[in-house]
């Protein structure tokens, strides 16, 4: 439940959410690390979860708000919030999965907390925790999923954990782990979608392991993987969605294959693809939801496709687009949600639209936009909770 930026950027990402059937998708569905970006010109970052969102300031402080059935949102308690909430300081970028949360902060430490039932938090046990607790020291880079989570330390080493039924750890078995294993060295960047796992090499190499069900693993069958198989070459970074899948090379193409039922591959059809192709040029970042997608151009430009029921595209409209729509410029990250959206401008403002239920647009409201919304950062009245 991370920026088409740079490769460590990427990692960062998050991805939007993703959906598990039976191996690969049993319960419902992951954020993805639901996608979260950080912006080197402000130094900003956002990241939205399955119904809550977070965002990182320019000071560290880490803000959330929205669902918070499970305490993902860390302040202590399990009450929804429909405005941002402090949580922490000192942050250096946050990532959420689809009910479980984390943070580095600037000293490396990571923290996470919210669901914890398959062991995803990795710390050793499967209570759920409603305040961040300590996992790792020396982290890089963090991605939660579905039911699984990633991190890569700053010697790159790709460690993970939490739930394996579909071989999503790449340890070579389908066994749950709540503390984290080793699986790769040379790491530079790491996005998990809802049973899978994708890992990008300094030198360029993208790999993916897990579910393959509709062949999401590009090598010409059904069959999952329990260890990591390369896919591409000189990629920059990778989005994984609900079931359908990016990545940037390093000359700013943007690659997109997997599920296509509501056009979010953005080739213009609905046709399922097995292999990448080709959509974008000049792309410098990627951000995938639930049969939605986001990718952010080298000007500045923010471009939307894919499912449109909640009005997340941000046009104003609930039609899906199997192609590329412009919504907004001089934008700077971009992070979607299950059925919300988000996008902070290279001026540092935070822009939310889509599905509201649970107050994850952060307005004091629960009423949904088909519009991008101005959300003030850092809210008036405001404490630490954390």
């Amino acid at each position: 439940m991370k920026k088409a930026i740079s490769i460590i950027l990427a990692v960062l990402l998050t991805i939007g959410g993703l959906f598990i059937l039976t191996p690969a998708g049993s319960d419902f569905i992951k954020s993805l690390s639901i996608a979260s970006l950080f912006s080197k010109k402000n130094d900003y970052s956002v990241s939205l979860g399955f119904l809550y969102s977070a965002v990182k300031t320019k000071d560290g402080s880490l803000y959330m708000w929205g669902c918070n059935n499970v305490g993902q949102l860390g302040n202590g308690t399990t009450n929804d919030s429909l405005t941002p909430i402090k949580i922490m300081d000192n942050v250096a970028s946050v990532s959420l999965g689809q009910v479980h949360s984390a943070a580095i902060t600037k000293d490396g430490s990571l923290y996470m907390w919210g669901n914890n039932k398959y062991g995803e938090l990795g710390d050793g046990t499967n209570n759920d925790s409603s305040t961040p607790i300590k996992i790792m020291d020396n982290v890089a880079s963090v991605s939660p999923g579905h039911r699984h989570s990633a991190a890569i330390t700053k010697d790159g080493s790709l460690y993970t954990w939490g739930n394996n039924q579909v071989g999503q750890l790449g340890n070579g078995t389908t066994n749950d782990s709540s503390t984290p294993i080793k699986i790769m060295d040379n790491v530079a960047s790491v996005s998990l979608g809802l049973g899978n796992s994708s890992a990008i090499t300094k030198d360029g190499s993208l790999y993916m392991w897990g579910t393959n069900l509709s062949g999401q693993l590009c090598n010409g069958t059904k069959n999952p993987s329990y260890t990591p198989i390369k896919i591409m070459d000189n990629v920059a970074s990778a989005s994984l969605g609900y079931y359908h899948y990016a990545a940037i090379t390093k000359d700013g193409s943007l690659y997109m294959w997997g599920s296509n039922y509501h056009g979010e591959l953005g080739d213009g059809t609905t046709n399922d693809g097995q292999k990448p192709k080709k959509i974008m040029n000049n792309v410098a970042s990627v951000s995938l939801g639930e049969n939605l997608s986001a990718a952010i151009t080298k000007d500045g430009s923010l471009y939307l496709w894919g499912w449109n029921y909640y009005g997340q595209l941000g046009d104003g409209t609930t039609n899906d687009s199997s192609t590329p729509i412009k919504i907004m410029d001089n934008i700077a990250s971009v992070s979607l949600g299950r059925y919300h959206s988000a996008a902070i401008t290279k001026d540092g403002s935070l822009y939310v639209w889509g599905f509201n239920k649970y107050g994850q647009l952060g307005n004091g409201t629960k009423k949904s936009s088909k519009t991008p919304i101005k959300i003030e950062i850092p809210p008036r009245n405001n404490n630490t909770r954390y």
